[in-house]
């Protein structure tokens, strides 16, 4: 099943990011921003925590978001 997370980005439009497909996620500023690295070399600017956003999509991507 293919499992997609949607969030909002700087801009404040939604995007749905793939899990199976980000190559890097980096904190940005004081840490309430995260940089989304997708495999393709899009990038996405979004207002969450690296670590709770890094857990969340490799729950998706590993254990069909269980």
């Amino acid at each position: 099943m293919l499992q997609f997370y949607k969030t909002k980005n700087s801009l404040n439009d939604e995007v749905s990011i793939n899990p199976n497909y980000v190559t890097q996620i980096e904190s940005i500023g004081s840490g309430n921003w995260s940089m989304v690295t997708m495999n393709s070399g899009k990038q996405h600017l979004v207002n969450e925590n690296c670590y709770k956003l890094t857990d969340k999509l490799e729950k998706l991507a590993n254990y069909d978001g269980c």
